[in-house]
């Protein structure tokens, strides 16, 4: 069963959720521009300051449809999901991209607990960029100072 996990908790395996509808937007970039009077077109500064350009959050969002059990079961299982992400920055796993993870604000959204089944929708505020499970790890000794660094690369960036 696609499942997401929310820091510790597999949507499928601990809580029995069926995945139903995932969405998540690509970061926009971050573009500044200036008007100058008597100058044609704008300036553009989006990467003056580091010379690549920088992105904004981007969102995603999962829909779960919640089948099992009665209608007081589920709403048990909605209070358990509601305490361990709403409001909660956590790594999120999505199915389609296991082995890389996005870091972002959680909220729940759009509780329904029908007879005969319930639904639930988890948002999230993320990092623009997906980070890597296996983090990169280089030790390089400065020889000026005899001290080592640790440099960590865990995504794109």
């Amino acid at each position: 069963m696609r499942e997401v996990v929310f820091g510790d908790n597999h949507t499928a395996e601990d809580w029995g959720l069926i995945l139903n509808a995932k969405s998540i937007s690509p970061p926009s970039p971050k573009v500044v521009k200036i008007s100058v009077d008597g100058r044609d077109g704008d300036l553009n500064l989006s990467r003056s300051l580091t010379g690549d350009m920088k992105f904004n959050n981007r969102e995603a969002s999962f829909t779960f449809l919640l089948t099992e059990g009665t209608q007081g079961d589920r709403e048990e299982l909605l209070a358990t999901i509601l305490n361990a992400v709403h409001g909660q920055e956590l790594h999120i796993v999505e199915p389609d991209r296991p082995y890389h993870y996005l870091v972002g604000e959680c909220s729940v959204k759009d509780i329904t607990n029908d007879r005969a089944y319930g639904t639930v929708t988890i948002t999230a505020n993320c990092e623009p960029f997906y980070y890597d499970k296996m983090e990169v790890n280089r030790t390089v000794t400065v020889t000026s100072t005899a001290s080592n660094v640790v440099l960590t690369n865990s995504g794109r960036k």
